[in-house]
């Protein structure tokens, strides 16, 4: 199903996938306001980097978005969007999927770090 997205938010995906530029997690939430109160992001308030591959073999368009995203706490990692039907496309709904997918990583590495904290292996 092909979600509907605002004019802002069509713009915002096209500066933030043009530019080499972090975005922050409050920059996010005022253009995807659905996202407001997302739990882990409001704990770690990631930084986001966007950016497309270029398309590949006879493609036209690659319909992934790459997002690099970054916690204060250093941890950094690389989630790639699945590729979206072409007809579907769009950069909005690229990045945003990309945004939902880092949210994902970010819950595994809080996951992973309150095990290790919680199991002694590592001081708090």
């Amino acid at each position: 199903m092909k979600q509907t997205f605002t004019e802002e938010q069509q713009q915002f995906a096209i500066y933030a996938l043009d530019r080499p530029v972090w975005v922050s997690w409050d920059q996010i939430v005022s253009k995807f306001p659905q996202l407001d109160g997302n739990f882990l992001g409001e704990m770690y308030k990631p930084a986001f980097h966007f950016a497309e591959p270029p398309a590949f073999g006879s493609e036209k368009v690659n319909t992934a978005v790459n997002v690099t995203l970054r916690l204060h706490t250093g941890y950094q990692d690389t989630v790639m969007s699945r590729p979206l039907v072409e007809s579907d496309y769009t950069a909005e709904g690229g990045v945003f999927r990309g945004i939902e997918l880092a949210l994902l990583a970010i819950g595994d590495f809080h996951a992973v770090s309150s095990y290790v904290q919680q199991s002694g292996m590592v001081g708090e």
